[in-house]
């Protein structure tokens, strides 16, 4: 947790949000929502792009561990904020995980209908 603290170090920012990728199945559903899923959305509003760029980027990964209220009511927004970011590598990084959000928020939902009409809202269809 102190690396992901370490504001003079983007490196070791990065590193963190590996390590808790990496780990986070391991801490099951309780304690990924209360330690880190909350630390993973702390690092995604970091003002370096390249850091919200790798929060997205291992996204998927925390958001198969947290539950169905968690997932849709921060994760969902969190990457929603991720795909109107302004940063373009930021934006790409959020394309390029699209296809497990969805499939994650297909498992938590069961509508299709839904999860079409949130694609358009956030422009990528």
């Amino acid at each position: 947790m102190r690396l992901s603290h370490d504001d003079d170090q983007e490196q070791n920012r990065i590193i963190a949000i590996k390590l808790l990728s990496l780990l986070s199945p391991l801490f099951g559903c309780s304690m990924c929502e209360q330690f880190v899923g909350l630390e993973f959305l702390s690092l995604g509003d970091d003002p370096l792009a390249t850091i919200r760029r790798e929060t997205v980027l291992n996204l998927n990964t925390i958001s198969r561990i947290v539950g169905k209220r968690f997932f849709q009511q921060k994760m969902l927004p969190f990457y929603s904020q991720m795909c109107n970011d302004a940063e373009w590598i930021v934006r790409k990084a959020a394309v390029e995980v699209l296809i497990d959000v969805v499939t994650i928020w297909y498992k938590f939902c069961y509508t299709r209908n839904i999860i079409l009409l949130y694609l358009l809202y956030l422009r990528l269809l």
